[in-house]
């Protein structure tokens, strides 16, 4: 789906609801039909597959099916005012001239350009974002210009959250199977949706080995075998802090794998425990990034040595610099270091703080004067994503850190999110 629209719109999300201030608009003047203006649907759009979705990831999900119901939902009463009018105009194309017309600088002539040739479109298009713009085409003037007219004097604010951006929210189309989400070992996590767009598996590669796990509800995922005459239960847990951050094309967080026996629950094995993960949308990655950046988000994963594990989670922070192209990333955990990190040459990290009450995984050098460890050689992966990617504009970011400090002395394996 191609689309353009102004960065302004990325921000905020908010229920679609009708137009409820008591500004005059153009459109209000305008010859009425005979049954009075439509209202927008007041009732809130049912999408079982996005809120089945919603308890695993965040990250934006729509098929073809998904939002062709969004946009028959925003065609309230669309029939009662016009009849058969536009029947047969495919809900995927009228999503595409909705994204088109949500770009606040198209002029009266870029609409006419565009969307002259097929006024039914036009007209569809205008509905779903505003269904009482019924009225600009009621036969006499300039439907463009009335478009326009109630767009601009509209403020921004306004426009943008309580219009612009839920039904942005609801027409992107992306899949979330195209999503690529790596660990830091390696492993590669993919996601399986059916036809109505809900997951309903996961794959796991590793190795080239490639294990599919089946989801039932929530964030676990199950792979049964028989041992025997035992039911064995593989089950895969992926547990996202993107999700709490909200984020729209990438996701983070930890996941683990365990072997039960599916008739007493017994745990047999644990395959894998915290192992962090990161990625997204390879469609929405900024890699020409047009400004400094600067975020906010949440990091976690394991610091370990050959006796110990210490389970990470804190509050970071992500910068970017232009000029130098290098994200430094701040996380400060409550029990182990804060710690500094950046992408430069030399993969330079600095640890402040200590606060094990366990004296646990505590580094082998001995900090400076200013109770500074500084090391090098961490691999952070940082990846930007956006809903305009060609814009320069990132909304959020993920990635990893890996650090050791020496054979067997400590590890840092990190996964990271900031919007």
């Amino acid at each position: 789906m191609k689309w353009n629209h102004i960065i302004a719109l990325l921000f905020a999300l908010s229920a679609c609801g009708g137009n409820t201030d008591s500004r005059s608009y153009p459109y209000q003047d305008r010859p009425h039909n005979p049954m009075g203006t439509p209202q927008n649907p007041t009732q809130p759009f049912e999408n079982p597959a996005s809120e089945s979705n919603a308890k695993i990831t965040s990250m934006i999900s729509h098929n073809d099916a998904q939002i062709s119901d969004y946009i028959n939902y925003r065609l309230n009463e669309w029939n009662l005012y016009n009849g058969d009018k536009g029947k047969d105009i495919s809900r995927t194309d009228i999503a595409d001239a909705v994204l088109f017309l949500l770009d606040k600088n198209k002029s009266v002539s870029d609409i006419e350009q565009h969307l002259g040739k097929n006024s039914t479109l036009f007209h569809m298009a205008a509905y779903v974002i505003n269904n009482p713009l019924n009225s600009c085409f009621s036969g006499t003037g300039n439907p463009a210009q009335c478009f326009v007219d109630w767009r601009d004097k509209m403020a921004d604010d306004y426009f943008d959250q309580n219009i612009a951006s839920p039904i942005y929210e609801n027409i992107i189309n992306l899949n979330i199977q195209d999503a690529k989400f790596a660990s830091i070992d390696g492993t590669q996590i993919n996601f399986i949706i059916n036809d109505t767009g809900q997951i309903t598996s996961a794959n796991i590669t590793n190795d080239a080995n490639t294990n599919t796990y089946q989801n039932h509800n929530g964030n676990n995922f199950y792979n049964i075998k028989i041992d025997g005459d035992e039911f064995i239960q593989d089950v895969f847990t992926y547990n996202s802090i993107g999700k709490d951050l909200g984020l729209s094309f990438s996701d983070f967080g930890t996941y683990d794998i365990l072997t039960k026996n599916q008739d007493t629950g017994d745990v047999t094995q644990h395959i894998a425990t915290d192992v962090p993960f990161a990625g997204g949308y390879e469609s929405q990655q900024i890699v020409d990034i047009a400004n400094d950046v600067q975020f906010t988000g949440r990091a976690v994963g394991t610091a370990s040595n050959e006796n110990q594990v210490v389970d990470l989670a804190g509050n970071a922070t992500l910068n970017f610099d232009k000029d130098s192209g290098i994200s430094t990333l701040g996380a400060q955990f409550d029990n182990w270091y804060d710690i500094v990190v950046k992408n430069d040459d030399t993969g330079s990290i600095t640890f402040t703080n200590y606060k094990n009450a366990y004296d646990q995984v505590k580094l082998d050098s001995t900090p400076d004067a200013d109770g500074v460890i500084s090391s090098t050689g961490a691999k952070m992966d940082a990846h930007y994503y956006g809903y305009v990617p060609e814009s320069g504009i990132p909304t959020e970011a993920a990635g990893l850190v890996q650090w050791t400090e020496s054979p067997g002395g400590a590890k840092m394996d990190i996964a990271f999110g900031a919007k």
